[in-house]
C-alpha cells in the first residue's frame, strides 16, 4: 500500500491538471459558441420589423415580401400585404418547430437564387441591388426571403407528410377526429323531374358513345306524378321535423330512395361532405343548393332542395366512427388525409397569426412606394397553401 502512495507521489503534477484543463477549456468553447449564436440572434432579432418564436423578418426581406406579394394581382392593400407576411413568418415558425433544412433544400435554395442572379443581373450582386432598389431589397435580401419562403410552403408536408399521409398512422388521434367531425353525413335521393334515365333489361343505365349516362325526356304527365311524389315526401319531412302526426320514419325514406334511386354514384350508404373538402367542391358546382343545406343540417333532420332539374331529399345521419379508414366508404374520402392537412395546417396558422409581433419599425416602410417585383421573384412561387 506504501509503494503504490509513493508511485503516486512521484508522479508529475502537471498530469494532474490536464483532463480539468480540458474540461474547461471545452467548456469555455461552448459558452463561447453560445455567446456569439445568442449574439447573432439577439442582433437579428434588434433588427426584425417583424418576428415569432426566433423567425425574423428584417426590412429587407419584408419589402422583399411586400413587392412580390403586389406583384401577384388581386389585393394588395398595407392590410393583405401585412397579413400575408405573418403567415408566411408563422408557417416558418411551424415549419422549424418540426423539421430543419436539408443538405438537399440548401443546395436547391442556393442553385435557385444563383441562377437568378446570373440571368436577371449577369451574376452581379451589385447589379441586382441597383435594380432592385425600387424594390426595397438586396440580393442577400433575397436570399434570406426566399429561404423564408421555401420553410412557409413545405412547412405543411413537414408536418403532415405528402397529401397528409402521416395522418394516416394516427386514425385514434384528436387531430383527425376533430376535422372527421367537419363532416355532414348524409343520404340523399335525387329525384330527376324533367327526365329519368334509360335502363336495360336488368335495370342498369345505358351508356352512350361517350360512356355517359343516357336520359329520356318524361311526358308532361309523368312530370306531374313526380311532382306530386314530391310534394308527398315534402309532406311527411316537415312533419318529421315538426313533430307532426305523420312523420317520414327512416324506413319510408329508404323506400322512396330504392323507388327513384337517381343518385349519380347508388351510394346506399350516404355522402360524406366537408366545408373544406375538395370532393365536396366538386358537387358544389352542380348542386350548390344541395351541399348548402347537407353542411347546415342537424342529426335526424330531413330537408328538400332543388338544383335545376334535381329535386333533393336528404336526411341526416351521425358520424360513423372511424369510417374514413373503412373501406366501405374510401369513395366519400380519396381526398380525406390531404384535405385534414390543409384544414388543420390553415387552423394551425390562424392561431399564430395574430400572435406574430410586427414592430413599429416595419410601419416605417412605405409599403405603398414599393414598386412591384416583376424581375426578381423566387421559382417556388409567392403563394402559400392552405392561407
Amino acid at each position: 500500500m506504501a509503494k503504490v502512495r509513493k508511485a503516486a507521489e512521484k508522479k508529475p503534477k502537471g498530469t494532474r491538471l490536464i483532463l480539468p484543463i480540458i474540461i474547461c477549456s471545452v467548456l469555455a468553447a461552448v459558452l463561447l459558441f453560445g455567446i456569439v449564436m445568442g449574439s447573432i440572434a439577439l442582433a437579428r432579432e434588434l433588427g426584425a420589423v417583424v418576428s415569432y418564436g426566433g423567425v425574423t423578418v428584417d426590412r429587407g426581406v419584408a419589402s422583399y415580401l411586400a413587392s412580390t406579394y403586389k406583384a401577384q394581382g388581386g389585393e394588395a392593400d398595407g392590410e393583405a400585404i401585412e397579413r400575408y407576411i405573418r403567415s408566411v413568418v408563422a408557417a416558418a415558425y411551424l415549419f422549424d418547430r418540426n423539421a430543419s433544412l436539408s443538405d438537399t433544400d440548401r443546395e436547391w435554395i442556393k442553385t435557385n437564387t444563383a441562377e437568378i442572379l446570373d440571368y436577371k443581373a449577369g451574376n452581379s450582386k451589385a447589379e441586382f441591388n441597383k435594380l432592385a432598389a425600387d424594390m426595397g431589397f438586396s440580393y442577400d435580401d433575397f436570399v434570406r426571403a426566399t429561404e423564408l419562403i421555401y420553410k412557409a410552403a413545405v412547412a405543411k408536408e413537414a408536418i403532415y407528410g405528402v397529401g397528409g399521409a402521416r395522418l394516416a398512422y394516427s386514425q385514434n388521434s384528436s387531430l383527425v377526429s376533430k376535422y372527421y367531425a367537419k363532416y355532414s353525413h348524409v343520404k340523399i335521393i335525387f329525384i330527376r323531374t324533367e327526365d329519368r334515365f334509360l335502363l336495360d333489361e336488368d335495370g342498369n343505365r345505358v351508356k352512350d358513345e361517350d360512356g355517359n349516362d343516357k336520359l329520356v325526356d318524361l311526358s308532361d304527365y309523368e312530370c306531374e306524378l313526380v311532382r306530386e311524389d314530391i310534394e308527398e315526401i315534402r309532406e311527411l319531412m316537415e312533419g318529421a321535423n315538426t313533430g307532426g302526426e305523420v312523420q317520414m320514419s327512416l324506413e319510408t325514406f329508404n323506400s322512396y330512395y330504392k323507388t327513384y334511386n337517381d343518385d349519380p354514384q347508388n351510394a346506399d350508404n350516404g355522402y360524406y361532405f366537408a366545408p373544406a373538402s375538395a370532393y365536396t367542391a366538386e358537387y358544389m358546382e352542380e348542386y350548390p343548393n344541395l351541399i348548402a343545406k347537407a353542411l347546415s343540417m342537424s342529426v335526424g333532420e330531413y330537408a328538400l332542395t332543388e338544383d335545376g332539374d334535381t329535386v333533393c331529399a336528404i336526411y341526416k345521419y351521425g358520424n360513423v366512427l372511424h369510417d374514413y379508414v373503412s373501406s366501405s366508404a374510401s369513395h366519400f374520402f380519396t381526398d380525406f388525409y390531404s384535405d385534414a392537412a390543409d384544414f388543420l395546417f390553415a387552423e394551425a396558422l390562424d392561431e399564430l397569426i395574430a400572435d406574430v409581433k410586427v414592430k413599429d419599425s416595419y410601419y416605417a416602410i412605405d409599403v405603398a412606394a414599393l414598386k412591384k417585383n416583376n424581375l426578381f421573384k423566387t421559382t417556388i412561387g409567392i403563394g402559400l397553401r392552405g392561407v
